[in-house]
């Protein structure tokens, strides 16, 4: 008897994540993906990185305001 074959997507949807869960998925799918990009796609995504670092530093900065 043949193993049947999943053809369909086992993942969630991106869609049906939050900002913060589809930037998750994104970076792990970079992550995963790194050797495979050009040193200028490389690049752009360190650049990327460092805005979404930079953002991520100033909202819990912002956090921490608000709750003390």
């Amino acid at each position: 008897m043949p193993t049947p074959t999943v053809t369909h997507r086992t993942t969630r949807r991106l869609s049906a994540l939050t900002g913060k869960g589809r930037a998750v998925v994104l970076l792990m799918q970079v992550r995963d993906r790194w050797d495979a990009l050009t040193p200028s796609q490389q690049h752009e995504c360190e650049l990327i990185l460092e805005r979404l670092a930079t953002a991520l530093r100033r909202e819990h900065s912002v956090r921490d305001r608000i709750v003390a």
